[in-house]
């Protein structure tokens, strides 16, 4: 009731929390056609959690249909306001490799703009597809990715994982290196020395 009178007064900071109240039927009937209305009203304001929330309702199917092409749009709005979770939902998304908007490329980009503004999860998400993913797998870039987060104190528990993976295949990789030199610098003693002609 505060809400909605605070909206006839023109009071924009109310859209979200109407679009809380609707979606989720507290003190009121659910209406999921008038939290999305409100949400918009929200991001349309410049509050960009609405489109944030707008785009969370259309990845899960428990408000409305799933379209992810409609989360992105929205995601993609409210990123381009500077919100680090927009940025963190479309990096996540565009990462999914079950879905058909997978793309690898599109979700570094997203994922680098939310380290760059320090956002929560997104160090992890990024060194991630640094690790797994075929096309961009770069240990090195993972590894220093986890670094800035841990600096940064925006690594969670999960990513120590990651990071001790990332450290295990790195010694891997360097013992295999000093092997290949030491066995090439063995083979390279064996040989008789070459005799300059000149």
């Amino acid at each position: 009731e505060y809400f909605t009178k605070a909206e006839e007064l023109g009071d924009d900071n109310c859209y979200l929390y109407l679009g809380f109240i609707y979606r989720n039927g507290d003190y009121v009937i659910p209406n999921i056609s008038k939290a999305i209305e409100y949400f918009e009203k929200a991001g349309e304001s410049g509050d960009s959690y609405g489109y944030f929330h707008l785009g969370r309702m259309f990845i899960g199917s428990q408000y409305v249909e799933i379209d992810y092409e409609k989360a992105i749009s929205y995601f993609v709005k409210g990123a381009d306001m500077g919100n680090e979770d927009c940025m963190c939902e479309l990096g996540e998304l565009y990462d999914d490799d079950s879905l058909e908007i997978f793309d690898p490329k599109k979700a570094i980009h997203w994922l680098t703009k939310a380290t760059e503004k320090n956002a929560n999860g997104s160090f992890s998400l990024l060194s991630r597809i640094y690790v797994f993913d075929k096309k961009f797998k770069n240990y090195k870039r993972a590894l220093s990715i986890l670094e800035e987060g841990l600096e940064k104190g925006r690594i969670e528990l999960l990513s120590q994982t990651v990071k001790n993976m990332i450290m295990k295949r790195l010694t891997l990789l360097l013992m295999a290196l000093a092997a290949a030199f030491s066995a090439s610098a063995q083979s390279a003693r064996l040989l008789p020395p070459q005799i300059n002609k000149d």
